[in-house]
């Protein structure tokens, strides 16, 4: 089993379930080093003081914070340590709110909670309870001195426990100029509506994720795959940008983009003849 992150437990009431807490990604992030093209050497960063160019060990290094510019407020260790929040080795379920309710841009980092030693009927108790109603519990834990604010729900057999950002953390919506109209003022037409309706709908398909795959990363480790081996690599020909500045026929592309699904449907349905 993988090594756990933290172990505490759930409190919410007189409730105490112990759980130990999991990361649920993957990292498929490729890591590379800056080296010298001349003879490949790997590069090293240094600390330099921006006044003098010389290099800083680091017994005199401190922290600031950039009040206004050129100056600074420093930070000592004892600082951070009153700042702190005390870890209670505690997820402390604060509320039960509406699964529907939290908006998707607010949602950051899953883990995966297991249960410890006399934990499992809790556990099992919350998950089916949470799916019975369709509620989220909202929740605060300390991990590494920093406290955050998470919401717990169930996945299948799983409890997840979601990092979510604070309200301040997200960007109001009144900071931008979003188109405010409503479908008539837009010069949407109700063919249009309906058009792009029957696309949506033409193209609805069962979440799947083991379908989607990050292209990049694939055709980056191809890449490094074919020179590492010493074969050359063949570039592939891209898709042509739309030129920009060119009048759109929302209609034309819908009624187009409609041929598009209903032949690639008809290929299906003669292949599985």
């Amino acid at each position: 089993m993988p090594h756990s992150l933290w172990k505490g437990s759930i409190n919410f009431g007189l409730v105490h379930i112990p759980v130990s807490v999991h990361s649920a990604e993957v990292s498929k992030e490729l890591s590379f080093r800056l080296l010298d093209a001349r003879d490949h050497a790997p590069i090293r960063y240094h600390r330099v003081n921006e006044k003098t160019g010389k290099e800083v060990d680091w017994d005199d290094i401190v922290k600031g914070y950039e009040y206004e510019s050129g100056s600074f407020v420093i930070m000592t260790e004892e600082d951070f340590k009153q700042a702190a929040i005390e870890a209670n080795q505690s997820i402390e379920i604060d509320d039960f709110v509406d699964r529907s309710s939290v908006p998707l841009m607010y949602f950051e980092k899953p883990y995966y909670l297991l249960p410890e030693k006399g934990g499992q009927k809790g556990y099992v108790l919350l998950r089916e309870t949470l799916r019975k109603l369709d509620k989220l519990a909202v929740a605060r834990v300390v991990l590494r001195s920093k406290e955050h604010l998470t919401v717990l729900y169930p996945h299948e057999h799983a409890l997840v426990l979601n990092g979510v950002r604070y309200e301040h953390e997200v960007k109001s919506l009144s900071e931008f100029n979003f188109p405010a109209m409503a479908v008539g003022e837009s010069g949407v037409t109700p063919k249009e509506l309906q058009m792009a309706e029957r696309l949506v709908k033409e193209m609805m398909q069962k979440w799947e994720p083991s379908k989607y795959h990050d292209r990049y990363v694939e055709k980056l480790t191809q890449i490094i795959e074919e020179k590492a081996s010493g074969q050359p690599h063949k570039k592939a020909k891209g898709k042509a940008a739309p030129s920009k500045g060119k009048v759109i026929d929302m209609a034309e592309l819908l009624r187009l983009s409609l041929e598009e699904r209903e032949k690639g449907g008809a290929k299906k349905k003669r292949k599985t003849a």
